[in-house]
Formats: C-alpha cells, structure tokens, sequence
C-alpha cells in the first residue's frame, strides 16, 4: 500500500514538473528609457512656428526626456545623437530621408531632465496639410562607473503640416518711381518676386 502510494505521490510530481517548464513566461511591460515630450517647428520651445507643404530648410525641434532607469537606479546620459527615419514627402536639406541631430553638454543630462534636437527639413510641395509620424533613433553614452554606449532606444515623433490660406501672400508686387494717374491708362514695368520658399507656376 506504501508503495503505491509513494509511486503516484512521484507520478503526480513528474508530471507536475513538466507542466510548469512548459509554461512560457510572462514577458514583462517595456521599459520607456526616453519620452518624446514636445514637438514643433521651430528653434523655441516656446515660440512655434507655422509650416506649410513646399517649405523648405525648416527646423523641426523635438524635446526628449530621460527616463533612464535600470536596477532601480536613475542614470545621467550624454552624448546623444538623434537619427530622424522621415515619412514620404520629407527629406533633409541633402534631400536624404534621414536626418540627424546631436547634443551633449559638460553636465549631461540628468534624470528626468530634457534634451533637445533639431532636424533641419525639406517638405515636398504636394505635402497635404496633415499630420506625419517619423521614427527618431537614439543612440547615447550613459554614466555608469564610466561612460559607456547605451542600447540603441526608439521614440515616434509626429509632425503636423499647416494648410495654406487664401489670404496668404505669396508674391511682392512693386512698380517703384512709377505713377498711374487716375483715370489714365499707363504702361508699368512691374516687378513680382516669389517670397515663398519654393517655386511657384
């Protein structure tokens, strides 16, 4: 009877074991190690600027937090170089869909501090007014007992393009030292200059 017993106490625990090793285990929530806090055009944080298709060299500023943490412990980084992976109808001002920025300071960038990085754009004239998502790659030093390159972290950056008004010039007329009298039909010559930033037809 002992032996019977003991024999399924042994069965029941073999066969206990194999179902616990063939559970998969639970991968675990990804850490966000850097957040993408602001996007705009512009070179100010606080002063943005309106973008419309056909611009060109046009700075886009994108504000990046650092949420570096692992083992619990907070970590400055440094040395930060940022690859912007663009969408169709964007290209840097070497016209090459990728488009980099870098920064780096004495201090480095401190937990939960702010970096910036600005892209330098060109934007296709038939760009329709909407909103686009780029890929921004960043690559880093962070300050363990040394400094030492990170792991390659990725961040989505969303960009919005203006639609153009009616009412927005985009030509200067001058006719300088010329008089039209009233009621008079004259000649003029009559200069018209593009002040847009691509060309017109």
């Amino acid at each position: 009877m002992k032996l019977s017993v003991t024999r399924e106490l042994i069965i029941s625990s073999l066969i206990l074991l194999f179902l616990i090793s063939n559970v998969a285990p639970v991968q675990g929530a990804e850490v966000k190690l850097f957040e993408v806090g602001q996007v705009n055009w512009g070179t100010s944080t606080t002063t943005a600027i309106q973008v419309y298709p056909g611009d060109r060299n046009t700075p886009l500023l994108v504000t990046v937090i650092n949420l570096y943490k692992e083992n619990n412990i907070y970590y400055t980084v440094n040395g930060i170089r940022g690859c912007l992976y663009l969408p169709q109808y964007f290209t840097d001002v070497n016209n090459s869909t990728n488009a980099y920025s870098s920064y780096s300071s004495t201090t480095g960038v401190k937990p939960g501090q702010a970096f910036t990085l600005i892209f330098w754009l060109n934007i296709a004239y038939e760009a329709s007014p909407t909103t686009y998502t780029a890929t921004l790659q960043i690559k880093y030093l962070i300050n363990k007992t040394q400094m030492e390159e990170g792991t390659d972290q990725y961040c989505q950056v969303t960009m919005s393009l203006s639609s153009k008004s009616p009412t927005t010039p985009s030509f200067s007329v001058t006719a300088s030292g010329q008089l039209l009298m009233g009621g008079r039909t004259e000649t003029l010559n009559i200069q018209i200059t593009n002040i847009r930033s691509y060309s017109l037809s």
